[in-house]
């Protein structure tokens, strides 16, 4: 199978109105670390001989998707390629303080943030409740520092889709199961 990328139709009118704003120097340098970011977990991802299937450019950043699903070892380093990239590029001085909110930002153990995927990996069925306990963390940090809670939220709501996609493909690979049992 080729290579593919992919170019969500949204994209370039996202970047031309950004690039209109007094913003635009920060979106692109955010934007060009999470491409980065992700090009990481690819060459892992080629590395260990997993097969790609398509990096996709959203506007709201970038996601790659695998052939298939990798082993649990093979599935760590892929998921944990991202974020070291962002931690290098902090230790290496270049683009600090974004290189760091990246890295620190993706490892939330959150869904479909590579955190959650990497709990998800570690804690299988727990995943979830690990997940909740790290969001119920943030909002005792956050009443107790009397910050907005716009971030629990935020996560909370993140956490909610990551659950819906996960049990929708559980049910689908059992409902195939099935039948592919029935032939």
């Amino acid at each position: 199978m080729k290579h593919k990328l992919y170019i969500h139709p949204l994209t370039i009118p996202v970047f031309i109105l950004m690039g209109l704003t007094m913003y635009r120097n920060r979106f692109f340098t955010l934007y060009v670390f999470i491409f980065c970011h992700e090009l990481s977990h690819c060459m892992v991802s080629l590395m260990l001989k997993e097969k790609v299937a398509s990096l996709k450019l959203l506007p709201w950043g970038c996601m790659l998707s695998l052939s298939s699903i990798p082993d649990k070892k093979h599935s760590i380093l892929i998921l944990l390629a991202g974020p070291l990239f962002n931690l290098i590029m902090f230790l290496l001085g270049i683009y600090p303080e974004e290189n760091l909110a990246l890295a620190l930002f993706n490892l939330m153990p959150v869904a479909p943030l590579d955190g959650g995927a990497l709990v998800n990996c570690i804690f299988g069925k727990y995943a979830f409740f690990v997940s909740l306990l790290f969001i119920f963390g943030i909002t005792f940090f956050s009443l107790k520092q009397r910050l907005p809670l716009i971030l629990p939220l935020l996560l909370t709501l993140l956490l909610l889709i990551g659950e819906k996609n996960r049990m929708e493909k559980t049910v689908s690979a059992r409902i195939i199961g099935y039948f592919k049992g029935k032939m």
